[in-house]
């Protein structure tokens, strides 16, 4: 899947994907898949992959909130983003930098710069990105 995810063969990704049986998927998986759709600017597919997750028992982790927070960001996507921050949240991973990057792009992308701020502020540890 990784091979395919980097060569720009989200389609292909995806079908590989989708023949593995349900018991064998994992978030590893899950967040290939997430990131090829993103890599690939089908963000309306990595929302539904990252939203199908849920229905698979996994919880998303610090690798998968930061692309969902980019598909959110690239179209503009608030309500969404309002759920995943939330759900950052209930996770515990609102501490964690890349995450916390990830929310300040999405909420700047989405217009919602006190929202952003507010991350920026909050954060323990700010790299050159934050």
């Amino acid at each position: 899947m990784r091979a395919y995810s980097s060569f720009g063969e989200p389609k292909t990704t995806w079908k590989v994907f989708d023949e593995i049986p349900a018991a064998d998927k994992n978030i590893v998986l899950f967040n290939v898949m997430i990131r090829s759709y993103v890599n690939n600017c089908m963000y309306g597919e990595a929302l539904l992959v990252y939203m199908n997750m849920w229905r698979y028992g996994l919880v998303p982790d610090n690798y998968t909130f930061p692309c969902v927070l980019k598909a959110c960001s690239m179209s503009e996507n608030l309500k969404v983003g309002l759920q995943v921050h939330a759900a950052i949240v209930r996770a515990g991973l609102d501490s964690n930098l890349f995450v916390g990057n990830g929310l300040i792009a999405m909420y700047g992308k989405c217009h919602r710069l006190g929202d952003a701020r507010r991350v920026l502020d909050g954060m323990r540890q700010r790299d050159v990105v934050s």
